[in-house]
């Protein structure tokens, strides 16, 4: 112990734990550098503790769970003091980063692809149209390839322009995905391939629209208070869906369908034709043109001179399926011509057809169908129940054949002659029967009389398992039950067809020619002229008086 300062290197308090180091001694601030600094016989306590630190090879800021340390720094850059990353390969995924869809858990919460990062619905979309088919849906962050959708709902992913969001049109096609063909629409298609909304110009008040160019106006179903007139060289009319649910209404002001000069082909398809008024042709007039209608009624129109249902001036008509009821015609003034069907020169093909139920008022002639100079073809088809109150109450043709083939003729009525056909020219029957109709004078079933040719000939023949022939005609009044000519030129072939008998007897006789008269059985087989009668064993002949 000494009264002074021993040396610069003395002090008067003890307790130095490290006399080397000036910053180490009691009451030093303890710091974390491993040593004791405060000389409390502690190292790195308190607020002094060593740090954890966490193996963080991606330098995000967050190491791996399981790598720490204790240390006063990081004992690298490589080294985080916050743990919990997931993949210490990536700086993109570490907790507190945004998840985004990617198939990696990005803020390392164990979840993938969650939230607003979920994958989105891709649907197979083969067309490209950007919808793809119901039911090929798969889960994916992104389109798999260019052939896939995020919206469903093609109902054919092979073609581009079917989809929920084409623009729907009058098609067989559903364009739109709705389930609907286009009810209540009408477009037409040129065959330039242009494509036209036809829908509001065909339903106005009084509707009339003109085709000026060739193509097809296809009308679905619904009512279409609309005439039509056709003045381009090729068109189709066509009804798309139920065909009884397409209905073509004139409203009394004119033809329904009207096909002018320049039209050379009309085709009218799978609809309803009615409502039509017109002096010629009430529901379709054509000029001059080769008609065909498949698959469709016509029914229910009107028409002064010719033609309730079709008229056509010259050209042909062809009619496939279809039905001509209910058509009148209303003249009082002039004679009248075909309430049903008229054509003034050209054929007549029908098959599997229906006329009936025509007729009208004044001097009509062929109730059902009226031919001025052409032939009529009949396969397959039934003229029923017309009424002519002249000559022809089924058909009245003045110059050429009708051809029947597995058809009928039946209950039909005339006020004069023909109360089933009126031909001038000649009937050819295959398979065929004209029975239970009726004539006021001559020819219940049948009038036939002198062609242009100077023909006037019947040939009847019949498979004998068929009923075939004329049964059940009449007149009221005159001769010729079945059968009437008064041509000298008249000749009648029958193989195997039925005249008649018992409660089906044509009345009076079966056949009357100029000079003869005579009946026959079922199944009957003979030639006759009116020459030299015929060469039937059996008396059914006899001269008339």
């Amino acid at each position: 112990m000494s009264c002074e300062q021993p040396s610069a290197t003395s002090v008067l308090i003890d307790g130095d734990c490290d006399d080397t180091d000036a910053s180490v001694y009691p009451e030093a601030m303890e710091i974390c550098d491993g040593l004791d600094n405060d000389c409390d016989t502690r190292i790195d306590e308190g607020d002094a503790a060593p740090s954890t630190w966490y193996v963080d090879a991606d330098r995000d800021g967050y190491g791996l769970d399981g790598s720490e340390l204790e240390a006063c720094a990081a004992p690298t850059a490589y080294y985080a003091s916050v743990a919990g990353d997931c993949d210490d390969t990536a700086d993109a995924v570490h907790p507190g980063a945004t998840e985004v869809c990617d198939t990696i858990d990005n803020d390392c919460d164990t979840r993938i692809d969650e939230g607003d990062a979920a994958p989105s619905t891709w649907y197979v979309d083969a067309d490209r149209d950007g919808y793809g088919l119901d039911g090929s849906e798969l889960e994916a962050c992104a389109a798999p390839t260019a052939y896939y959708a995020s919206v469903a709902g093609d109902c054919n992913d092979e073609s581009e322009g079917i989809n929920p969001g084409a623009e729907e049109r009058c098609s067989t096609i559903d364009r739109n995905c709705d389930g609907d063909i286009g009810a209540g629409l009408a477009t037409w298609i040129g065959d330039d391939e242009s494509v036209v909304d036809m829908t509001e110009d065909m339903r106005g008040t009084d509707a009339r629209v003109e085709l000026t160019r060739s193509g097809t106006l296809r009308i679905c179903e619904g009512e279409w208070p609309t005439r039509i007139v056709v003045t381009a060289n090729d068109v189709t009319i066509k009804g798309i869906g139920d065909a009884e649910s397409v209905i073509l209404d004139g409203g009394s002001i004119g033809s329904t369908i009207f096909a002018q000069d320049r039209n050379d082909y009309l085709t009218v398809e799978s609809l309803v034709v009615t409502g039509g008024d017109a002096e010629f042709g009430g529901g379709i007039r054509a000029t001059s043109s080769l008609v065909f209608i498949e698959d469709a009624i016509i029914m229910g129109n009107d028409a002064e001179e010719a033609g309730g249902g079709i008229y056509v001036e010259s050209g042909s008509l062809k009619l496939t399926r279809v039905e001509v009821s209910g058509n009148s015609l209303y003249g009082t003034t002039d004679s009248t011509f075909g309430a049903g069907i008229r054509m003034v020169y050209g054929d007549i093909e029908v098959t599997d057809s229906d006329i009936f139920a025509n007729a009208g008022e004044g001097e009509v002639y062929g109730g059902g169908i009226s031919i001025f100079e052409g032939d009529l073809e009949l396969t397959g088809t039934s003229v029923d129940e017309n009424e002519a109150t002249m000559s022809g109450g089924g058909i009245a043709l003045g110059g050429g054949w009708v051809y029947m083939t597995d058809s009928r003729i039946r209950d039909n009525v005339a006020g004069e002659y023909g109360g089933g056909v009126k031909v001038s020219g000649g009937l050819e029957m295959t398979n065929s029967v004209v029975r239970d109709n009726e004539a006021r004078i001559n020819g219940g079933g049948a009038y036939v009389a002198i062609g242009d040719e100077g023909d006037a000939t019947l040939d009847c023949r019949a498979d004998a398992s068929i009923s075939s022939g004329f049964r059940g005609n009449f007149t009221t009044e005159g001769l010729g039950g079945a059968v009437y000519s008064a041509s000298r030129y008249f000749e009648i072939e029958s193989d195997t067809c039925d005249w008649g008998a018992g409660e089906s007897q044509n009345h009076p006789y079966d056949l009357r020619m100029r000079d003869w008269i005579g009946g026959a059985s079922s199944d009957a087989t003979f030639e006759c002229n009116n020459f030299a009668g015929c060469d039937s064993d059996d008396d059914m002949w006899t001269r008339a008086h």
